[in-house]
């Protein structure tokens, strides 16, 4: 069954789905941003480890792609109510950029900076999960900028 993300009708629920309740399937990600989008621009974007780590690095985009890739199918569930399962997604795993600069033992938290000022952090055990990839393609696509 495929619904509109913003289709919050109970009744297009399925509970036999991998859907948590509350989500409703969807085919395509809504574009979803506060204010513009962020062209994105290889001539100048950098990628940067930094904070308590034995060996910070900085990363231009060529350098970031040259990185080893890992490749994972995982459902996607959005705060918007929408899911999206089996995404193939592919990228540079956290476990791979972390052993570049070997953190210190006394780190508490990963912050992660984006385009546009969005911030996030994860506590390092969430970051260094199997699955927590800097995901540059999506279902064999490269991710277009309006999806990040």
């Amino acid at each position: 069954m495929m619904v509109s993300t913003w289709d919050n009708d109970p009744k297009n629920y399925d509970p036999g789905s991998r859907a948590p309740p509350g989500q409703f399937l969807v085919e395509k990600f809504s574009i979803l941003s506060y204010g513009s989008t962020i062209r994105f621009d290889p001539a100048t974007w950098e990628y940067r480890l930094s904070g308590l780590v034995e060996k910070p690095v900085r990363l231009n985009y060529q350098q970031f792609c040259v990185l080893p890739k890992t490749q994972l199918t995982a459902d996607f569930h959005c705060v918007t109510t929408c899911s999206r399962l089996n995404n193939v997604w592919e990228g540079v795993s956290a476990q791979h950029v972390v052993n570049l600069v070997r953190p210190n033992p006394e780190v508490s938290y990963v912050l992660i900076h984006c385009d546009g000022g969005y911030t996030t952090n994860l506590s390092p055990a969430v970051f260094l999960d199997y699955d927590v990839i800097f995901a540059q393609c999506h279902d064999g696509q490269d991710i277009d900028p309006d999806h990040g």
